[in-house]
């Protein structure tokens, strides 16, 4: 079958469309980028942090997790076992989330900062309302690879003292 070169070009212009409304609707509307999917998994867990949810923390660590004092992935589930048996319920402020995917076309790797302030106890509605003698800021550097399931991972971890609470709570 031959097309005519109206047909042809009907054509061509439909796929065109349909092309250019599925790029926007994966970066507006549909699918999310990998930088959003990345927002979005340090927000889960955040969430699970403060459900105390073990298994869905150890389903975002790489098999090849380690952090910059050597610990593996059994030391993490170990240590937030612990933390979670002994210290209680926790609260988890989220304050900045910055992402940097690696470049190329479609990035395996990715790194992420994020500053936080966690607290011991029922979550208050604003961070604002937190004592600074009952908080802890905390700044996360963060590396990330992308699974053979296409499921970021987490493959290491640093985190330091924050801000002085007193500075970032306000007055």
């Amino acid at each position: 079958m031959t097309l005519s070169r109206n047909s042809a070009a009907l054509l061509a212009g439909l796929l065109a469309v349909i092309a250019l409304a599925v790029l926007v609707w994966s970066r507006v509307g549909g699918a999310p980028d990998d930088e959003q999917l990345l927002l979005q998994q340090i927000d889960a867990a955040a969430q699970a942090a403060e459900q105390r949810d073990l298994k869905q923390l150890k389903s975002w660590l790489s098999a090849t997790y380690r952090d910059e004092a050597g610990r593996g992935p059994r030391e993490i589930r170990q240590l937030l076992t612990f933390y979670f048996l002994r210290r209680g319920r926790l609260a988890v402020y989220l304050v900045s989330k910055e992402v940097q995917l690696d470049p190329g076309p479609a990035p395996r790797e990715a790194s992420a900062v994020v500053r936080a302030v966690l607290t011991r106890g029922k979550r208050l509605k604003r961070l604002q309302d937190v004592l600074p003698e009952a908080a802890r800021s905390l700044r996360f550097s963060l590396r990330f690879s992308k699974a053979a399931d296409d499921v970021w991972r987490l493959t290491s971890a640093q985190w330091r003292e924050g801000e002085d609470l007193r500075q970032l709570l306000g007055p």
